[in-house]
């Protein structure tokens, strides 16, 4: 049979273990914390961009679509080399 002393001290270690380990936890969880808020960053940063060029993407097209239209009423001035 262990001795009452041997008992608290085991107790004492496994007290101080278990502050530990809580610790570390609590590193783990500000750890995560941090990853989503970059993930989120980085998720809000390629939407950003996605919306950047489907912006030109429409520009574009609809320069073409207004330059085809310049092209058509103008007859054939535009289209017609020059030597």
């Amino acid at each position: 049979i262990q001795s009452i002393d041997s008992l608290r001290e085991l107790n004492s270690k496994l007290l101080a273990e278990i502050a530990e380990l809580r610790k570390e936890n609590a590193e783990i969880s500000e750890t995560k914390q941090l990853c989503d808020k970059a993930f989120d960053a980085e998720d809000k940063a390629n939407r950003a961009n996605q919306e950047e060029i489907l912006y030109w993407y429409l520009y574009a097209k609809d320069f073409i679509i207004q330059l085809n239209g310049i092209i058509e009423s103008s007859g054939s001035k535009f289209s017609e080399k020059k030597a």
